[in-house]
């Protein structure tokens, strides 16, 4: 009977900025005598195989990839059930896939934040009874989807509203937010979130 390889830590990501953090995370493993398995999609296949038939076992999961690429969620699915620790249990998790979400449990929290507008869709809102006051910005400013990670979407160097205007157009299904640069940093004030046309309002 073939032993089964026992794996302290199975870390699934599909962002290839991962892959230094992903480096350095299983020198560290090693170095305290543990052993990190990353699963790219590259050995995706073979690995959930692998993992199926038993001949490999994992105590702990962390799941960087099924938010991005669903070729991950059968694993994700397998994981839950199957590996004793989720460390991002995906309920918890997608509930920080919306930013806003998170930057409300931040201002709650007492933590500070950037000065963040939230702008619906172009789907949802096609028109803007006016365009907000981006002044508390700054320039640069950002403008992100507010749903998803990974950069996927950012725009870093955004200095007016026909920038925003081109992200609406650009992703016309996506609510965004338009966040102050890391220029602003030192006048960060936490309650800084501002969202327009029918979601939640709180001014500074």
């Amino acid at each position: 009977m073939q032993a089964v390889r026992s794996v302290d830590l199975l870390l699934a990501y599909d962002w290839p900025y991962d892959r230094p953090f992903v480096h350095l995370l299983g020198e560290v493993f090693a170095g305290f005598g543990l052993e990190l398995l990353a699963v790219s999609p590259e050995i995706l296949e073979q690995t959930f195989g692998e993992l199926q038939s038993g001949r490999v076992a994992a105590r702990a999961y962390l799941d960087r990839a099924s938010d991005t690429d669903k070729a991950f969620l059968p694993l994700e699915s397998w994981a839950t059930a199957n590996i004793p620790l989720q460390l991002n249990p995906g309920p918890r998790r997608r509930q920080v896939w919306i930013k806003t979400n998170l930057h409300w449990e931040f201002i709650a929290a007492g933590i500070h934040t950037p000065h963040t507008l939230a702008i619906p869709s172009l789907k949802r809102l096609p028109v803007l009874p006016e365009p907000p006051d981006l002044s508390p910005l700054g320039v640069p400013f950002s403008i992100k989807p507010d749903l998803g990670g990974g950069g996927w979407g950012v725009v870093t160097d955004a200095v007016e509203w026909t920038d925003v205007e081109a992200a609406r157009k650009r992703f016309p299904e996506e609510d965004l937010i338009l966040q102050a640069g890391p220029a602003r940093a030192p006048g960060l004030v936490p309650g800084s979130l501002c969202l327009r046309s029918g979601l939640p309002l709180l001014v500074e």
